[in-house]
């Protein structure tokens, strides 16, 4: 079941964990972090770059291993005032990091 950290960044992610998504995806044994599967090509994570098939290896500087994980970090900085969150996402064996806001009215969505 995918798991939407935020509906304006219209992301849905998925734990590495499962067999049939790592093959399907051909992501490395070794991958840690949740997978993005779905990426709304309106959504502000779409447009800064987040693409399908990448791994969230950590929000902030804090690493996930579930989508739940993502949704609770995208929560508390809600609560904490903060206006984006920072990503570490894996791709092709690299890592890349991407802020995406937390708050509807700065993210266009």
């Amino acid at each position: 079941m995918a798991a939407k950290p935020d509906v304006n960044t219209r992301v849905s992610l998925l734990e590495t964990g499962l067999r049939e998504l790592r093959r399907d995806l051909e992501l490395p044994e070794d991958a840690k972090g949740v997978v993005v599967v779905d990426v709304e090509e309106d959504g502000v994570a779409a447009k800064r770059g987040v693409q399908a098939g990448d791994i969230v290896a950590a929000v902030g500087r804090e690493p996930v291993t579930a989508p739940e994980q993502v949704v609770e970090k995208v929560e508390a900085a809600k609560k904490a005032g903060r206006k984006s969150i920072l990503l570490r996402i894996e791709r092709d064996g690299a890592a890349q990091f991407f802020a995406l806001p937390v708050d509807a009215k700065s993210n266009g969505g």
